[in-house]
């Protein structure tokens, strides 16, 4: 066979074409530069943009915009830098920083931006405000304003009114309830509101007229008055003989006895209340009360029937109820005051107070508001001690013993006022029957402390003109 050697020259030739086109191609490829690089001509442009982090506004997220730059400086205008791309910073106190960006490519070539942040706190309007109702008005509101970060008001009162004033009063035509609405504005126009109900009523509650009245002691004709009325802040008198008076409590004299209708009428803002009581002028005599058997001795021959006056057994039962079984009435004793034979009350002392404790009782008549002198003698050794009490009525509950509330006057006779001598002394003291037209007189004694038997003897009661 013969071979065409021209025509495999040829061939070969062809290849060794193409394969210099595929190297050429593959192998012999200039690299384009990446921005930022020895090859790029664009310059570094610095930019950033900045905003509080949602959870703490002194920290603020900085977001990097620059172009044509691979490297950064930040410098944060409070001391610190950093070369993060897009950093985060926190500040440590408000005010306005300096921020300064400054980016550079790969060819050293650099650009600066800079701009101020401001680190403060965002303020908006909070509306608040607190009312109360003025005195001796209950209708007129004043209005507290306690707002915050605002220039601007609107108040709704909720009666159809409204007002601009920063801290208003409103004077509400009737009682009722209003829903009051305040709305607060920044010179931003950014708004906030708060309402609140108000109720308009009188605090006191309708008015209640009342009173008590009193003869002068030296001039039954002048009658002084005392205002008990409750919720009322103006009065007004008609004394029921064509005087009359506003002042709240006051004196009055009437020219000429009788019987009259006093009336008070007692007003506040919202209503008023009237009471009326028949006042008789009389001259009044006093009367010397009497105190039954004083000096123990109507029955010289049975000593105890003695005691009867000065006891109340109803009294005496409700004790053994109440504090068990004892002996509570007084004793007779022959040492009577005068030694004429006669006897005297007696009070025993002992260790157990609740079998030694006794008692003189006895309910006397007198006249309401009037001063009296208890008068009697006492006989006791030293460091004994005896109490005298006047209580307000009669009672037959053993609880009302030693009730301060029931006691009109009480005195103790003892070494410190001179009447723990062994021999017997004159004692007396002074008390007003208040508005009582009885009175219990309830003596008794340091039955559980005392050394020696108490006696007291020949009692008086007398007015002190």
């Amino acid at each position: 066979m013969k071979i065409n050697r021209k025509y495999k020259l040829n061939v070969w030739a062809g290849l060794l074409a193409v394969l210099c086109v595929i190297i050429t191609f593959y192998g012999c490829k200039e690299d384009l530069p990446e921005e930022g690089s020895l090859g790029d001509d664009t310059p570094p442009e610095a930019d950033f943009s900045y905003e509080p982090d949602g959870s703490d506004y002194q920290l603020i997220n900085f977001t990097n915009l620059s172009i044509s730059a691979i490297s950064y400086v930040w410098d944060f205008g409070d001391g610190d830098t950093t070369s993060v791309e897009h950093p985060s910073h926190k500040y440590s106190a408000d005010g306005t920083y300096t921020v300064s960006l400054l980016a550079m490519d790969g060819k050293g070539d650099t650009d600066t931006t800079s701009m101020d942040v401001v680190i403060m706190m965002n303020t908006v309007p909070e509306a608040g405000f607190t009312y109360e109702a003025q005195a001796g008005d209950f209708k007129t509101i004043n209005f507290t304003n306690n707002s915050k970060n605002a220039t601007k008001y609107l108040w709704d009162f909720g009666d159809g009114n409204k007002s601009v004033e920063i801290t208003p009063s409103h004077t509400y035509a009737s009682e009722g309830t209003y829903t009051v609405w305040l709305f607060a504005e920044d010179a931003d126009e950014d708004k906030d509101s708060i309402s609140h109900v108000v109720v308009v009523t009188d605090p006191l509650g309708p008015p209640v007229a009342a009173y008590s009245y009193e003869a002068d002691a030296g001039n039954y004709q002048l009658i002084h008055f005392t205002n008990a009325s409750a919720n009322a802040d103006s009065y007004e008198w008609d004394f029921g003989d064509g005087g009359s008076s506003t002042d709240e409590s006051p004196s009055y004299t009437f020219t000429v006895d009788g019987t009259y209708d006093v009336r008070l009428i007692a007003i506040n803002a919202s209503t008023k209340d009237t009471l009326t009581q028949s006042i008789e002028i009389k001259d009044r005599v006093l009367i010397t009360p009497e105190i039954a058997n004083p000096s123990f001795s109507k029955d010289l021959v049975d000593k105890n029937a003695n005691r009867d006056e000065w006891r109340n057994t109803a009294l005496e039962t409700s004790a053994d109820a109440l504090f068990g079984n004892g002996t509570w009435v007084i004793q007779m004793s022959s040492s009577d005051n005068t030694g004429d034979g006669g006897w005297c009350g007696a009070l025993p002392f002992g260790a157990d107070p609740l079998v030694s404790r006794r008692w003189a009782y006895q309910v006397v008549t007198v006249q309401d508001n009037v001063d009296y002198t208890l008068n009697f003698f006492v006989r006791q050794d030293a460091g004994n001690t005896l109490y005298v009490d006047i209580y307000d009525g009669a009672f037959d509950d053993a609880s009302v013993i030693d009730d301060a509330s029931r006691i009109v006057a009480s005195e103790t006779f003892d070494d410190a006022s001179g009447h723990s001598t062994g021999s017997y002394v004159a004692a007396s003291f002074n008390f007003n029957s208040g508005d009582n037209t009885e009175i219990v007189i309830f003596i008794t004694n340091d039955y559980a402390g005392g050394n020696n038997t108490s006696r007291f003897d020949d009692f008086e009661l007398i007015v002190n003109q």
